[in-house]
Formats: C-alpha cells, structure tokens, sequence
C-alpha cells in the first residue's frame, strides 16, 4: 500500500523481474484504483464499485456450519461464509447471486452480527434460492447486486421471519 511505480520498478531491477508501469485509468472521470473501489464498497456504493470493476462485487469462502437458527426458527437455511475473498461492505441484507457447482442461485445476503439472536461476530449468511443440498465445507462465490435495507434488530424471531419472506421478495 506504500509502494508506487518508481519503487516497483527499483525492486523489480534488484531481482530481475521485468517491469511495466500502465497510465492510471479512468471510468466516468474516476481513476480505477484499490483505493476507490474499498472507498465505494465500504460506504455501500455497489453500483458505483461495479461500475469501476466492469462487474459486480464479489465474496467468496467456504461454507462453514452455524448456529442452524434460519433453517429451524426461520425457514430460512443460510450458508454461512468464512471470507476468503472479497471487500466487505457495510453491515446489512443484500441482493444477490451464488454460483455453486457451474449454477447460479439468486441469494440473499445478510452480512451482521445477527442482532435479534445477540449475536457477538460479524458473519456473512447467504440464503440461496430455489436450492436445497449440502454445502458444508464447499467453496461458494456470491456477487452483491443492491442493498436491501440496514441490519436491524428485530422484536422478535416471528417479526424477523415475516422480513425475511419480504427480503426474498424483493431480491
């Protein structure tokens, strides 16, 4: 993160490596960098971070087991991501899709600590649609498409159970 061309091109000299600075880009009067694309990512712009990437943002990991609340008190049975790859985006439900196996559900994301079961880690629960198997221990890449609404902290499981119906929808 420290480093610029000049320096690149210093420690590439020292270990024989070729080198080549490109001109910085630009999209829309943005410059393509790291930098802007977490920027837009971490204030929620997924239109504005696809718009710089030429695609959606993505997360991927592995499935890992949870605490199997959203398939028995929600009807909701989510897999739970351990982040290998990808820019977090702010706490919240997001629209999106999840490539399994050469497919591609659409899913709903919530990426929280899961406030209406006081929950104290933040973790990514995807909720794939139209899919029923096992993915435990499997490697699963979910694109975000839009922000549904913040994280909240329901009165109840009932309460969250009738959102949730309403977050599938609305993906």
């Amino acid at each position: 993160g420290k480093g610029d061309a000049e320096l690149l091109e210093r420690f590439s000299r020292q270990h024989g490596l070729l080198f080549q600075a490109l001109k910085r880009l630009e999209r829309n009067g943005i410059n393509i960098s790291s930098s802007v694309i977490r920027e837009l990512a971490g204030r929620g712009d997924l239109a504005g971070a696809a718009e710089i990437l030429g695609r959606d943002l993505t997360l991927s990991g592995t499935v890992e087991k949870g605490f199997r609340i959203a398939a028995s008190q929600l009807n909701a049975p989510t897999a739970n991501l351990r982040l290998a790859h990808g820019l977090l985006v702010p706490d919240g439900v997001y629209a999106g899709a999840a490539g399994f196996e050469n497919k591609t559900y659409p899913a709903v994301l919530n990426i929280g600590f899961a406030p209406t079961y006081n929950v104290n880690e933040r973790r990514i629960e995807v909720h794939l649609l139209d899919f029923s198997g096992e993915l435990y221990g499997r490697e699963l890449e979910v694109s975000l498409f839009s922000r549904l609404r913040p994280e909240k902290k329901f009165p109840s499981p009932a309460e969250l159970k009738e959102q949730i119906v309403k977050d599938i929808a609305n993906t």
